[in-house]
């Protein structure tokens, strides 16, 4: 029996939906699974064994980054160690801007972190950068640390980097993993769901989810339901997420909740996450339009999965990875992400369109049968 960890020093967006199901689909292959996450008591009906991660020391001085690079892992290690139990596999499910740093050699890595381990690199922009700009990045990249020889793979989201991966890394596997999503519906009868539902009067949805900052593009969706208000009255904007200091800027979350307070009549608001993933699917499939044209975002995002799942034409950002996606998969149409008339004439494109794309096609790729196959793969089961 594998001994595997995984490991989350975060606890925001879709990241519990995923530890979840990642810990899930080990215990099926047969795994002895230990979950360290923020929020245990959030993992029910599980076998895995629970622990929270031990809190990492702050960082301060002119090597901040690195300072806190490497209490980062070192907070791993003593979470790891804390439990009693050695592993045979770590998965790192966030390699994010805290964990890694210009001057973390690989080298440095396997001296702090002994175990074997394998990380979910998220947003590393620099990959998906033009060639020279790439060029020109890749001298001050703050991902050497992959280069550990603990390291067993290198795992994304976004296919569109595997081949700069494979060159900066040519000694490591590059996995792509599947970015699946939680697809149950029909949650117990809920205030919230019938106040939308009430509100909705039988008028086409477009639904914005997530955490709600500016990078959401929530601004330009806004001034998309205003001009909608006067051009399509029968369409209602869903906006469904937190927005909290957590997630903006102090200035940031003065001006969104400003456009809040202004936003027209056409809008429903839920500002506030949803913890049952049943109840979001609900509100997501009662959509008839998503809405992913999220500013300067380069890689994945599991709305694109959710679109295919539930069969809903996505919106999205021109120039990145997920516009890609739904040009190669028919999932939908990219905007300019700063143009409201172009998101009002995004969403007259869907409606109006026989979007027969491949959007079975894609949920396979992204599902959790393919997440087993990888986990098989790796030798983690049968």
């Amino acid at each position: 029996m594998k001994i595997v960890f995984v490991i989350d020093t975060i606890w925001t967006g879709h990241v519990p939906m995923y530890h979840k199901i990642f810990i899930s689909t080990l215990l099926k292959l047969g795994c002895k699974v230990i979950s360290i996450s923020p929020h245990p008591e959030n993992i029910k009906e599980t076998d895995a064994f629970l622990y929270k991660p031990i809190k990492m020391n702050n960082a301060s001085g002119p090597l901040k980054d690195y300072e806190r690079a490497l209490n980062w892992w070192k907070s791993c290690k003593k979470s790891i160690e804390d439990t009693g139990i050695k592993p045979d596999l770590v998965f790192l499910l966030s390699v994010e801007k805290n964990v890694v740093s210009t001057l973390l050699t690989g080298k440095k890595l396997d001296e702090i972190f002994p175990y074997k381990w394998i990380g979910l690199y998220l947003t590393p922009k620099y990959l998906r950068k033009s060639l020279i700009k790439f060029a020109y990045k890749s001298l001050f990249r703050r991902d050497r640390f992959f280069s550990a020889e603990n390291n067993q793979a290198i795992s994304v989201l976004d296919r569109g980097l595997v081949s700069r991966l494979k060159n900066l890394f040519p000694k490591k596997k590059v996995l792509v993993m599947p970015d699946f999503t939680f697809t149950e519906t029909g949650a117990p009868s809920n205030l919230l769901y019938e106040r939308f539902l009430e509100k909705r009067k039988g008028r086409k949805v477009i639904g914005l989810f997530g955490e709600i900052s500016k990078r959401k593009g929530i601004k330009t969706f806004l001034q998309g339901a205003q001009i909608a208000k006067v051009t399509h009255p029968d369409w209602l904007f869903l906006i469904i997420g937190p927005m909290n200091e957590s997630n903006n800027d102090p200035q940031s979350l003065k001006e969104l909740k400003n456009a809040v307070v202004n936003a027209p009549d056409n809008c429903f608001f839920y500002l506030d996450r949803i913890d049952d993933e049943k109840l979001f699917n609900d509100f997501i499939e009662c959509c008839d339009v998503l809405y992913g044209a999220y500013h300067k975002f380069y890689h994945s995002s599991n709305m694109l999965t959710k679109s295919a799942v539930f069969k809903k034409p996505i919106i999205v950002s021109k120039g990145y990875y997920m516009e890609e996606c739904v040009n190669e998969f028919g999932l939908g149409t990219a905007v300019n992400e700063y143009a409201p008339e172009e998101v009002v004439s995004g969403i007259e494109k869907v409606l109006d369109s026989q979007f027969g794309g491949q959007f079975d096609e894609f949920a396979k790729l992204n599902s959790v049968d393919r997440l087993e196959e990888m986990f098989v793969n790796l030798g983690l089961g049968h």
